[in-house]
């Protein structure tokens, strides 16, 4: 008996639906990442309608991967060999000739864009901001060669930022290639790095330390709850937003856990003055497991920067790097820290403080994990649940959209560049005859909106989570100013106050004073009701994105038209809103002014 089959309308339809990025399935993320719960159950099945779909199949059945591999396959035809060795492959490029030359202008490409400034540089390739030409959004775009990395490298790079399941992570827009380059086009964080921040504000003290520690804590865990490590966090891999909050970037280094949590490396990678001591045990006789390392490594890390933060250098800094590594493992085989990490002796630093870069900078067996980093008394205070939602205590100053000001000169100091990388097994030698040299590369490409339909339903869902955040940007602005107001009231306050205690024995000019001290008051608890009322808005809608975001993985993205009609009736509104404010700010300023005029007025006749 033949075995059950669908109707072919029905393969049909499913098949369409995988290709479109339509299948949704419970434990995994769209783009090839792996999550740390579904490396256990990678042969896990999932369910769309009413036949099975695997995953492999999902995740390398897309529209990007087909458009990839057809480029390829021309590509290796399109070779002059070939062509006169064989009569099918010379009509076959020429039937597609037009159709390749059609489609690549369709697709995503490095003629999009404009480069506007270069603001990072590293071993795989240099980040430029860009501004693309139709749109005039504002990315950063990170070109890497072919020639210099591994498959591996791009495709942990490329998964982690395109899965944009975390508001820890750098997001990725689109990911294109050509013959000789990949790119990445990322969302542009124009608060720059850690390592600028440090060197324009000094060391840190140890609440702000504290703060950058737990976002960092968070940021790496959402990382490994992905199911990948990182293995290079250091400054200049933490990018800051607009608002000052944090987000992980560069994972060129990174790498996926196995079903263990564990990952097994021929070679070390990161950076010397940041490298966890297991990621150095294959040039060096010091023994944990056989070249393994699991998540841990990464909290080492965040054990140096927080090191760096109040002293300004790392504990185990040599100007020759293999100094350094000798230092580092030799402060695991001894064990005797506080000889070999030591604080300036002018500088105070609570106990707390050093327990808990102590406890990070160790052998792995006895270094915190997430869940104890949490409940550290270091961070006895800090609100982990609302940990985003707190306001950071430096706001980076934008000045527009494509602000670089605040990243530091691209020429970093050298012991930040000497990295370990993996060697690439790619070659970009040409051939006339097929050498598959891109076919690692097959699937690299990736659009943000390609896993959605453009339909009406999705187009109102992201309109409306886009107003949302709109909204709630123009509230964070309000609430800003509604401070600095409260500010400006608190010290006339303080002034009236001082004035009403000099004129004790001036009876009616000391009820004046009251008066008018009266009269502030009630404008200070105005505004301070103000105040709490966009506290509340913004909490509000904040939980709002947060439901929209929900429904926004599982319904259908937008209409670029639409948003761009959205977005200039929002720029208008917001241009209006803010003349509106302004001129009731003037006409407020001009009242207090008659009234201080007036009541001096009254006190010299």
């Amino acid at each position: 008996m033949a075995p059950h089959r669908e109707p072919i309308s029905v393969r049909t339809t499913r098949l369409n639906n995988i290709i479109l990025n339509k299948v949704c399935f419970a434990g995994l993320g769209g783009n090839g990442a792996i999550q740390k719960k579904s490396i256990a159950t990678a042969a896990r099945r999932s369910v769309y309608g009413t036949g099975v779909v695997s995953n492999v199949l999902t995740e390398t059945v897309t529209r990007e991967g087909l458009l990839d591999a057809l480029y390829v396959l021309y590509n290796e035809c399109n070779k002059e060999s070939l062509k006169k060795r064989d009569r099918s492959i010379a009509e076959f490029v020429n039937k597609y000739r037009p159709i390749m030359e059609e489609t690549q202008q369709l697709r995503a490409n490095a003629e999009d864009f404009i480069i506007k400034t270069l603001i990072g540089k590293g071993y795989f390739g240099n980040v430029h901001l860009v501004r693309e030409r139709q749109t005039n959004d504002v990315y950063a775009m990170k070109k890497i060669k072919k020639s210099v990395v591994t498959t591996s490298q791009v495709k942990e790079e490329r998964d982690i930022m395109a899965r944009r399941s975390s508001e820890w992570i750098t997001n990725l827009q689109y990911a294109f290639q050509d013959e000789d380059n990949l790119y990445l086009i990322m969302e542009f964080l124009p608060g720059g790095d850690l390592l600028s921040l440090m060197s324009r504000h000094g060391p840190f003290d140890e609440e702000l330390a504290r703060f950058y520690l737990a976002e960092l804590t968070m940021a790496i865990h959402s990382l490994h709850e992905m199911g990948y490590v990182h293995r290079d966090i250091k400054p200049e891999n933490i990018l800051i937003d607009r608002f000052g909050h944090i987000k992980l970037a560069d994972f060129g280094n990174a790498a996926a856990l196995d079903r263990d949590g564990h990952v097994f490396s021929l070679s070390p990678v990161g950076t010397p003055d940041y490298i966890a001591p297991e990621l150095l045990q294959t040039i060096s006789t010091y023994k944990l497991t056989k070249s393994m390392h699991d998540v841990s490594c990464d909290f080492w890390s965040m054990g140096i920067i927080g090191y760096e933060l109040i002293c300004e250098i790392t504990p185990f800094h040599e100007d020759n790097v293999h100094e350094t590594y000798s230092k580092i493992l030799s402060h695991c085989e001894d064990s005797h820290l506080k000889e070999i990490i030591t604080f300036p002796e002018d500088l105070k630093v609570s106990e707390n403080y050093k327990n808990f870069i102590a406890s990070l900078v160790t052998n792995p067996s006895k270094r915190l994990t997430y869940d104890k980093i949490k409940v550290h008394p270091f961070f006895k205070l800090i609100k982990w649940e609302t940990l985003r939602s707190r306001a950071p205590p430096i706001i980076p100053t934008v000045n527009g959209d494509d602000d670089t000001s605040n990243f530091e000169d691209v020429v970093r100091n050298k012991r930040r560049t000497d990295t370990f990388v993996k060697k690439s097994l790619t070659t970009n030698v040409p051939s006339n005859d097929f050498c598959g040299k891109d076919l690692p590369f097959i699937g690299y490409s990736f659009v943000y909106m390609a896993k959605h339909d453009v339909d009406a339903e999705g187009t109102a869902d992201d309109t409306r989570y886009g107003r949302l955040n709109n909204k709630i940007k123009d509230l964070q602005s309000n609430l800003k100013q509604r401070l600095e107001e409260i500010s400006s009231l608190n010290q006339q306050l303080r002034r009236y106050e001082q004035t009403a205690k000099q004129s004790d024995t001036q009876s009616k000019i000391l009820q004046d004073a009251k008066d008018e001290i009266k009269k502030m008051k009630n404008i200070i608890k105005e505004k301070t009701m103000e105040l709490a009322g966009c506290k509340t808005q913004i909490k509000t809608l904040q939980s709002s994105v947060k439901v929209e975001e929900e429904m926004w993985e599982k319904k259908e993205a937008t209409i670029t038209e639409l948003l761009r009609v959205n977005r200039q009736k929002y720029e208008e509104a917001k241009i209006a809103s803010e003349q509106r404010y302004e001129k009731l700010i003037a006409e407020k300023k001009h009242e207090l002014e008659n009234i201080i005029r007036n009541w001096i007025t009254e006190k010299l006749n």
